[in-house]
């Protein structure tokens, strides 16, 4: 991540911009002071150590939408009762408490709760422990 000095604007204002990468998508913040793009490029540093950088949008795509695109690229190579078993856990234990609820909104403590919510049901450990690995 460096600063570029991208030249003058129409007005005669030095103009800096910081390119850095998130989630692996390019992204940039143009600044009118060095000192400014300096100030910026380190908060990205920092959130980057932290592990607080992510995408801003990422976070309102569905947990459905997401896990359905996801599942369709790691069945590729499973055979097809392993995929007709996966699908269906999907469908039946975790769609139906997470499908409608935005990525950003899913916390440690709602995935822990839905773990002892499901157990409680009476799912099987092994079954349980199968569809949270996933």
């Amino acid at each position: 991540m460096a600063i570029e000095e991208l030249g003058a604007d129409r007005l005669g204002r030095a103009r800096f911009k910081v390119a850095y990468r998130v989630r692996g998508r390019e992204k940039s913040k143009t600044f009118y002071s060095r000192r400014e793009a300096e100030r910026f490029q380190r908060q990205v540093r920092a959130q980057r150590t932290l592990g607080q950088l992510a995408d801003p949008t990422g976070g309102r795509t569905r947990f459905g939408d997401w896990a359905r695109e996801f599942e369709e690229g790691r069945f590729i190579g499973l055979d097809e009762p392993s995929q007709k078993r996966d699908a269906s856990l999907l469908k039946n234990h975790v769609l139906t408490d997470f499908g409608d609820v935005q990525l950003s909104a899913i916390q440690r403590t709602h995935v822990q709760q839905w773990v002892n919510r499901v157990s409680k049901k009476g799912l099987a450990s092994d079954t349980v422990r199968r569809i949270y690995e996933r």
